[in-house]
């Protein structure tokens, strides 16, 4: 099997054959220019199964966190509404203090909830997802957050991202899964996310009650 050939069993480049040669992930056929197929095939093999092990680390997480996580948001995303509708009709549901009090005592059990659970993924934009990635030494780093709306609200842990999964989308799941390992809170990554999306909504609320 020539170097072309399997890059594209393999869905890479000739570069990336080369790579896995010299990580010893394939082997060289008869020829310099040539890949032993079997080693393909194995490759290929442990692709699959990496892929399948992402995909159902999801599902150890216990039932109650996977449907109570993003029952949680949905609920918050709700009474947000409301609030926010009242405010702006002048007669909001509750004072906007307590409404940030329950909002933080809200989402601090949710994500507290969440960190239990340990699992990632979302319903309908509710849940859990990794956002960002930055440079370190260690790789990639992204951050899973409490996502309502895809709005990432409340970090939960950072993660090194080792590889990531596109899985096709089906009425029983989709996305993608990750292979991760545990870093520090990122920081750096983590700030300005936080506060550009609080800002926002405080300047939503704002808007609302006093423009």
């Amino acid at each position: 099997m020539t170097i072309d050939e399997a890059a594209e069993r393999l869905s890479t480049d000739a570069a990336g054959v080369r790579k896995l040669l010299a990580e010893g992930r394939l082997r060289s056929g008869a020829g310099s220019d040539e890949i032993d197929p079997l080693s393909v095939i194995e490759v290929l093999a442990t692709r699959i199964s990496e892929a399948t092990l992402m995909a159902t680390a999801a599902d150890r997480q216990p039932f109650v966190a996977a449907l109570g996580v993003p029952m949680s948001l949905l609920l918050w995303v709700l009474f947000g509404f409301v609030f926010l509708f009242g405010l702006a009709d002048g007669q909001p549901i509750v004072h906007p203090a307590a409404m940030a009090a329950i909002t933080a005592a809200w989402l601090g059990a949710t994500a507290a909830l969440a960190r239990w659970g340990g699992g990632l993924g979302t319903m309908n934009g509710l849940g859990v997802a990794i956002y960002g990635r930055r440079d370190s030494p260690a790789g990639k780093v992204g951050t899973a957050w409490l996502v309502a709306m895809f709005v990432p609200l409340v970090p939960l842990r950072s993660y090194v991202v080792l590889q990531e999964v596109e899985h096709e989308r089906t009425m029983h799941g989709g996305g993608t899964s990750y292979r991760l390992a545990d870093a520090p809170l990122c920081w750096p990554q983590i700030v300005p996310i936080f506060v550009g999306v609080w800002a926002a909504i405080a300047a939503v609320t704002a808007w609302l009650a006093f423009g």
